[in-house]
């Protein structure tokens, strides 16, 4: 069985992306540009990709029987005829492909979404080959993931994940808590973590969080990130982008890849790490994507 260094497990999104200076509610908005494109893990691998000389990555999701699924699986086609070091498993079901509406503020930098989500949400059957490390991506949204599939990995792989909630239910949190403790790095925005961890403050997020992980937490914010590894709490300030209409989509995407492929083989110097992903997730969203 062929083995990868790294394993994205998780949704593949449909984005429907316009872009504007400011949305305000109950009035016609004026826009300067809309897209359509393909996120999620894609893109996770994507940047992976372009990080990686000669790790492997493998991408594993579920996708429906509608186009939106027949589109992801060609584009999944071409990126490993164009990429020898990239493969995927992603099954197609019965149902519909998870797709997005995102409003993406250039002037203030926020992005708001309307999400339906489609049958990677509740599908419990991943292939997960072996691998050096798993991020598992969404976890918050991957409502068929429980225990089993993090205690039936190698013992020696790595394993990560994110968020993408703003707000959890109650079980969410309880459920998403539990698998904590099979998890070793949680790379989670600043609006998830302290959703999940009820906590005010960001720092205490990151420790909290961190005392359920076998690891390290890093809670990132366009500001920077408090990092949480047990033994220190620090914070790693981020150069804020003003002055600048852009377009934040994928830089939470752009992070996690730094973060796991920088980590992979220097998991002692996660501060440094952190700044890394902060550095490439900027390069990354002044990009004319």
């Amino acid at each position: 069985m062929k083995s990868f260094d790294f394993c994205v497990v998780g949704n593949i999104f449909f984005d429907t992306i316009q872009m504007l200076d400011t949305y305000k509610t109950g009035v016609s908005n004026l826009g300067h540009g809309a897209k359509v494109d393909l996120g999620g893990t894609i893109n996770t691998v994507r940047c992976l990709l372009e990080l990686c000389d000669k790790q492997t990555v493998f991408l594993s999701s579920v996708v429906g029987d509608d186009d939106i699924g027949a589109m992801a699986l060609k584009v999944l086609s071409d990126m490993k005829k164009e990429n020898s070091s990239f493969d995927y498993d992603v099954k197609k079901v019965s149902g519909l492909t998870t797709s997005a509406i995102v409003l993406c503020e250039t002037e203030t930098q926020p992005r708001s979404s309307v999400v339906n989500w489609g049958v990677c949400r509740e599908h419990d059957s991943f292939y997960l080959p072996p691998a050096k490390w798993y991020h598992f991506m969404y976890l918050d949204t991957l409502d068929g993931i429980t225990k089993n599939h993090f205690t039936s990995l190698p013992t020696d792989s790595i394993i990560s994940m994110d968020m993408c909630l703003s707000s959890h239910s109650k079980k969410q949190k309880d459920n998403i808590l539990k698998l904590l403790e099979h998890v070793d790095y949680g790379i989670v925005s600043e609006d998830s973590a302290l959703s999940i961890t009820n906590e005010k403050v960001e720092i205490y997020s990151a420790m909290s969080l961190e005392n359920k992980l076998r690891k390290a937490a890093v809670v990132h914010s366009p500001k920077g990130s408090c990092v949480s590894t047990g033994e220190t709490q620090h914070m790693v300030y981020n150069n804020v982008i003003k002055n600048t209409k852009i377009n934040v989509l994928g830089a939470g995407d752009a992070f996690a890849a730094s973060f796991i492929y920088n980590t992979l083989d220097s998991e002692n110097d996660i501060k440094h790490n952190t700044k890394a992903a902060h550095e490439y997730a900027t390069d990354f969203i002044l990009r004319d994507k």
